[in-house]
């Protein structure tokens, strides 16, 4: 019997990023993941908005504060996350030959 050779494995092109299939797969929409930081700043701005809770509550205020800066922090990584994904597939579509967003 004959050995027959098996075909070289294809190789990918230089520079052309590879995405997870999580990342392959995840919606193209932003994901509703970012509506709970949404939520939370909205809630937390509207004590905020009240110009008396300074004065009557300080340590509130301060509170309020904190997790304000920490709900856009959130926010804003998850959205950042969301625009590298997007980018990373338009990469992706573009070296391959497809078309973009």
């Amino acid at each position: 019997m004959e050995a027959q050779e098996k075909p070289a494995p294809r190789e990918r092109p230089a520079g052309r990023p590879r995405l997870t299939n999580k990342e392959q797969y995840a919606p193209t929409a932003p994901p509703r993941k970012m509506d709970e930081p949404r939520v939370k700043k909205a809630k937390l701005e509207t004590p905020l908005d009240d110009s008396g809770l300074y004065k009557s509550d300080p340590a509130k205020f301060g509170r309020a504060g904190v997790m304000l800066a920490e709900a856009d922090a959130d926010l804003a990584r998850r959205e950042e996350k969301w625009l590298e994904l997007k980018m990373r597939r338009k990469e992706s579509r573009d070296s391959i030959g497809g078309q973009s967003d």
